[in-house]
């Protein structure tokens, strides 16, 4: 059995649509920005190339980023 009114149902429903939504165009924004910042490479070797004292490439912490991003939303919107 459900626990709640209709109305409290509804809008929980309601709710997580609109967070939902939300999380999908932050994440288009976000992912729209990301691909600006990879075409300003002009060579991919570069993209994978660490810099003196930097651990990371811009490659791998990109593959970080979609990794988050991804599981941000499947566990919110999936």
């Amino acid at each position: 059995m459900i626990n709640g009114t209709h109305s409290e149902i509804i809008f929980d429903i309601e709710r997580k649509a609109f967070i939902k939504e939300n999380i999908k165009q932050l994440l288009c924004k976000d992912l729209k920005k990301l691909q600006h910042e990879i075409a300003a490479y002009e060579d991919e070797i570069i993209f994978w190339k660490t810099a003196d004292r930097i651990g990371n490439s811009a490659g791998n912490l990109c593959l970080h980023l979609i990794g988050n991003l991804k599981f941000l939303y499947w566990r919110h919107a999936g």
